[in-house]
């Protein structure tokens, strides 16, 4: 859910609230422990929309996403930091086309180009010598792994509109 505020008619804000809820999930497949192992995922997210021009558009947002699942539950070395808590940080550009060749096109009001960057991370770093414990650190000695991951991610689109 979300909600939208123009502050003017050149600045919006916008704030959005998510919920997973995957404590209503039967999770009973992987053992006893399910019902402390998984709660629900929550993510609260923030963005202001800058009109620069008529035909430009710039903005800025925010999203912190709380993982509902256990640490404890996490044994599966392939996915880690699969509890760990995310926030991500983003920009973007939109900008109006205006072509000759477009007016041309039959029902085509208006042409969009989008770009945007966003940067994802962990809150925290994820240690995966906790997942493995016991016989793993037996069996595979100096497998400990610090994970800190941190995704750029870089987008491009157009938007027609009829």
């Amino acid at each position: 859910m979300g909600i939208s505020y123009y502050i003017n008619p050149r600045l919006r804000i916008e704030a959005s609230l998510n919920f997973y809820l995957e404590d209503q999930v039967d999770f009973s497949y992987l053992g006893e422990n399910y019902k402390t192992d998984y709660e629900d995922t929550y993510e609260a997210g923030a963005c202001l929309e800058y009109m620069w021009s008529p035909r430009l558009k710039v903005s800025a947002g925010f999203l912190y996403t709380w993982i509902g699942q256990d640490e404890d539950s996490t044994s599966d070395a392939t996915i880690p930091g699969a509890h760990t808590d995310y926030i991500s940080i983003a920009g973007g550009l939109q900008y109006e086309l205006e072509h000759k060749l477009l007016s041309k096109i039959p029902g085509l009001n208006t042409f969009l180009v989008n770009v945007g960057v966003c940067y994802t991370g962990f809150v925290h770093k994820y240690d995966n010598d906790d997942a493995m414990g016991g016989l793993g650190d037996f069996l595979s000695p100096g497998a400990t792994q610090e994970y800190n991951k941190q995704y750029i991610v870089i987008a491009l689109g157009c938007e027609l509109r009829f």
